[in-house]
């Protein structure tokens, strides 16, 4: 038996480590490729983090706009009368542009004018206008850069109120 087991380990010299070689480079290769999808998809959900955060803080200075507006027969704010020729996105990107800061936000208040309420309606409510009724309607648009990673979240509402608003606050180069 001594001389079958000398022959068989003659011809085997060697083979049990190319094999556990290529085993290895295998799974190194395997161990590389996880750990890089693992660094990849932490990144990417730190990204999704920070798009999350200006989002929250876009709808955050949309809702401080709104908040103005619903007052806005009560006290004076900065808003704009509707111009067709000027676009409110625009206005926030530029603004944004000229800015050194690294992070930004403001939003941008249109007043869009009184409108009758057409048609015959049903009151539900004490509260709800009824048709002839004039309400009065505002735009909201509002912009926020990260300073993390830069994405922008720019959010728009319309706002209806049933008073109209003061004139706009001073110093702010509207002509009310």
């Amino acid at each position: 038996m001594s001389a079958r087991y000398n022959a068989m380990q003659g011809r085997q010299h060697g083979a049990a480590l190319v094999v556990s070689l290529l085993i290895l480079a295998v799974m190194t290769i395997i161990g590389v490729t996880a750990m890089s999808q693992s660094s990849l998809e932490t990144l990417m959900a730190g990204n999704l983090q920070l798009q999350t955060r200006s989002m929250f803080e876009a709808e955050n200075q949309l809702s401080t706009a709104e908040q103005a507006v619903q007052n806005s027969s009560i006290t004076a704010i900065n808003y704009r009368n509707y111009d067709e020729t000027i676009d409110p996105i625009e206005q926030l990107l530029q603004a944004e542009q000229a800015s050194i800061e690294a992070e930004y936000k403001d939003d941008y208040i249109e007043y869009l004018g009184p409108r009758i309420i057409p048609g015959e309606s049903v009151v539900i409510g004490r509260e709800t206008p009824r048709a002839g009724s004039e309400i009065h309607l505002f735009r909201n648009t509002a912009l926020h850069r990260n300073r993390d990673n830069g994405s922008r979240r720019l959010v728009q509402s319309i706002y209806v109120t049933e008073q109209p608003p003061l004139p706009p606050a001073l110093g702010d180069g509207n002509d009310g």
